[in-house]
């Protein structure tokens, strides 16, 4: 692909069996300037589930897969990430390593994603994602993310293409419901703002 669509991700921001089940329930519970964030109510308590989308000019689009395949920069908009770097990659599959920060007094969380790229039938891509926990070793300073999956996926419809990212995933921490739900919202909110912020050019004072 021109862009090089097989290295979209994001850390986040999780379980392949669910994912299309999933999507139908979730209910939008934010919608300003582009970015959607849908929330939904689940029975798993130990697991943060997310959604959000993004509607972008057909013309950004180039810019936005740049930001999104540049790696080294992930801590600079993928909210909570502290770390990026490739692994290894061949042609339609891409292994990355994260590290992702945690607020004390928990330590700081990492995982390895196995990204696989799609194309499908409509002409949207698809990019999954599935944590591979034993690719490489546990650092004692980190905790391990290993349930870990989701996708993004990019969607074009006349002059717009939507940017939708989904995430489920077990943080390894005792939190109150109340905060899980909170972070599913804050998650793929502060992602698509930044995002938002790298693809609209700086106005010249």
């Amino acid at each position: 692909m021109l862009f090089k669509l097989k290295h979209i991700i994001l850390p986040i921001i999780i379980c392949y069996p669910f994912i299309i089940s999933a999507q139908k329930e979730f209910e939008l519970n934010f919608c300003k300037e582009g970015i959607s964030v849908y929330s939904k109510n689940t029975s798993d308590k130990n697991h943060i589930e997310y959604k959000g989308s993004i509607t972008i000019d057909s013309s950004s689009l180039k810019n936005a897969i740049q930001i999104l395949t540049d790696y080294e920069n992930h801590k600079n908009w993928v909210y909570n990430c502290k770390n990026s770097s490739l692994i290894k990659e061949d042609k339609n599959t891409t292994h990355l390593y994260q590290v992702c920060n945690a607020t004390w007094p928990f330590k700081n969380r990492d995982y390895v994603l196995r990204l696989e790229r799609k194309e499908l039938e409509n002409g949207n891509i698809k990019v999954d994602f599935k944590s591979v926990p034993n690719m490489i070793s546990n650092k004692k300073e980190l905790v391990r993310i290993d349930e870990f999956s989701g996708y993004w996926e990019i969607e074009k419809k006349a002059s717009k293409v939507t940017i939708t990212m989904y995430g489920n995933f077990n943080p390894k921490m005792r939190l109150p419901k109340a905060i899980m739900e909170k972070y599913s919202k804050k998650i793929p909110l502060n992602t698509l703002l930044n995002l938002k912020d790298k693809l609209t050019p700086e106005i010249p004072k």
